[in-house]
């Protein structure tokens, strides 16, 4: 399976990010920081996410990679309700009823999960709609003169399609009945609707040294921003853009972005009806490739966080919480850089062994599907 190592060098460096902002001392200390970081950060995964997505896959399939994503969530999600019951956080639950315990779990999920609950939710959406259009036009195919009523879903209008249908009912989902950010949705949107145009994704963010000059601009002049904010949309672009533009990232072309005979290829295969199926859909998904020569010790350490960045995802919550005990010997350093260091370091270490435990018991295959989690080759 072919990877993009620029999406899992940027997956590595958000990962650390969500982990760093939910240090809940560091993100006190530092909350004009974490204001823009919130725009970038997440709305950096779905757009991924909606870039990666494989909508070419056979519904079992598809069905499969969403159970691989429930079982973690609901894992995840089930242990936040319990401790919200149990400990003062901000997401404290006074009065845990099964209803409450329901709801939370089903419909309005609290704390970290929430991505995967709302990723579910873009991925199963978009792919209920582009699943009913390919059976549209299909049957308008099969019928010798024109049905005015299949005409918006035959072949030369299904992207346009696609994507206002999907977004007709994202936002159903969001303002109709509250289980879903709509503005989380439409950046898993964009990214979609970023492949169906057949553009490339480094191409798409051009990254630059002025990119990296106008997102510190945008972050020092924007007041409050937010993912849903214009000015949030235009801090997660040039963010992602000034990721892109590290000197040190200097990835193997044969390894990295597609080319122009694939870019070529793919869009061929849009225009009939099919889908590219070498992209790793879960935008939090492991990878077993080596991306990048091991000389390159920084990068190689981000991409190789990026390409284990759902067990990081899922196991970092319990070590942030263990962090706190930290808080009041490294007081001293008011500015929680030291408290950051350390933190950091117990969180990613401690998920990946857990990770690597899970591999080494088996029980990996029962959480993720898998029977290896941390770079095995796929079977």
């Amino acid at each position: 399976m072919r990877r993009i190592p620029e999406l899992d060098y940027l997956k590595g460096v958000l990962i650390l990010l969500v982990i760093t902002f939910h240090l809940v001392w560091f993100e006190q200390l530092h909350p004009d920081i974490k204001q823009v970081v919130y725009c970038f950060h997440m709305p950096g995964f779905l757009f991924i996410a909606g870039y990666l997505m494989n909508v070419g896959k056979a519904p079992r399939d598809f069905l499969r990679t969403l159970l691989w994503l429930a079982v973690p969530y609901l894992f995840m999600e089930s242990g936040y309700i319990v401790m919200a019951s149990l400990l003062p956080i901000n997401d404290h639950i006074d009065c845990l009823t099964s209803s409450v315990f329901f709801d939370r779990l089903l419909l309005h999920p609290l704390g970290p999960p929430w991505f995967l609950h709302a990723l579910m939710l873009c991925e199963a959406t978009y792919y209920i709609i582009i699943y009913i259009i390919g059976k549209c036009s299909k049957e308008q195919e099969k019928t010798s003169c024109p049905d005015i009523s299949l005409a918006p879903c035959s072949t030369p209008h299904a992207p346009i399609c696609r994507v206002i249908l999907t977004g007709i009912a994202y936002y159903i989902l969001a303002d109709g009945l509250g289980i879903l950010s709509f503005s989380s949705a439409l950046y898993f949107l964009a990214g979609a609707a970023l492949r169906l145009s057949g553009t490339d994704f480094v191409t798409f963010f051009r990254p630059s040294k002025l990119s990296v000059v106008v997102f510190i601009l945008l972050a020092c002049l924007s007041y409050k921003p937010t993912q849903a904010s214009m000015n949030g949309a235009l801090i997660a672009y040039f963010a992602i853009s000034s990721l892109l533009a590290w000197p040190l990232l200097n990835l193997p072309k044969e390894q990295g972005a597609r080319s122009k005979g694939q870019e070529k290829e793919e869009q061929g295969a849009r225009s009939k009806g099919q889908e590219n199926t070498n992209y790793q859909s879960n935008p939090l998904a492991s990878c077993p490739l080596p991306l990048a020569p091991k000389k390159r010790g920084p990068l190689q350490a981000f991409l190789f966080l990026g390409r284990n960045s759902l067990m990081l995802y899922v196991f970092s919550p319990i070590f942030t919480v263990l962090c706190k005990r930290l808080v009041p010997l490294l007081q001293f350093d008011t500015t929680g850089l030291l408290f950051l260091v350390i933190s950091l370091t117990i969180c990613v270490a401690g998920s990946l062994a857990i990770a690597w435990a899970m591999d080494r018991t088996g029980i990996a295959r029962f959480f993720f599907g898998r029977k290896a989690i941390m770079g095995a080759p796929r079977e």
